[in-house]
C-alpha cells in the first residue's frame, strides 16, 4: 500500500510539474497561438507525456526509497536521546515512539513537509541499533551523519 501511495503523489509531484513548464513555455513562446500549437501532435502530445510521466512515477518508489542499518552500542537511555537531538538539529520531529522503542520523524517546517511529500523516516530497533527507513536521499545523508556521531563519542 506504500508503494501506491508514493506512486499517487509522484504522478501528483511531475504532473505539476509538466503543467508549469508547459505553462511557461505556452506563455514565453506562444504569443497568443492555441495551446495545440506547441506540440507536434496537438494535445494528443499532453496525453503521451502523462503516460510517461505514470510510468515514471510507477517504477522511481522501487529505487528512490530503502533501509539503512545504524550501529550503535549502548543502552536504549543513551542512544535515544542522540538519535531525537541529531533528528531536531536536521529540522525532523519526533511523532510517535511505541513500545519497541521504533521510532518515526516527520519535517518539522511545513515547506519541508512539502519537499519530501510529506513522507517520514522511520526507526526500527534492530539487534544491531536501528534500522532507517525512508526516502533514499534523506537516509543516506542522515546515515552519514549519524556514522560521525556515534563514532566521535567513541561508541
Amino acid at each position: 500500500m506504500k508503494y501506491l501511495v508514493r506512486s499517487l503523489k509522484y504522478f501528483l509531484q511531475l504532473t505539476v510539474l509538466l503543467v508549469v513548464f508547459v505553462a511557461v513555455i505556452y506563455f514565453v513562446t506562444a504569443k497568443g497561438a492555441p495551446l495545440e500549437s506547441l506540440f507536434k501532435n496537438g494535445l494528443n502530445s499532453i496525453w503521451s507525456m502523462l503516460l510517461i510521466v505514470a510510468i515514471f512515477a510507477a517504477i522511481y518508489p522501487k529505487f528512490g526509497y530503502g533501509k539503512r542499518r545504524i550501529r550503535v552500542k549502548g543502552s536504549t537511555e543513551e542512544i535515544l536521546p542522540k538519535i531525537e537531538e541529531h533528528m531536531k538539529a536536521r529540522g525532523y520531529e519526533l511523532v510517535s515512539r511505541d513500545a519497541e522503542d521504533n521510532l518515526v520523524f516527520r519535517q518539522a517546517s511545513f515547506l519541508g513537509k512539502v519537499s519530501k511529500m510529506f513522507e517520514d523516516v522511520y526507526f526500527t530497533r534492530s539487534l544491531s541499533g536501528y534500522e532507517m527507513e525512508g526516502r533514499l536521499k534523506d537516509i543516506v545523508r542522515l546515515d552519514t551523519a549519524f556514522c560521525q556521531i556515534f563514532e566521535e563519542t567513541g561508541e
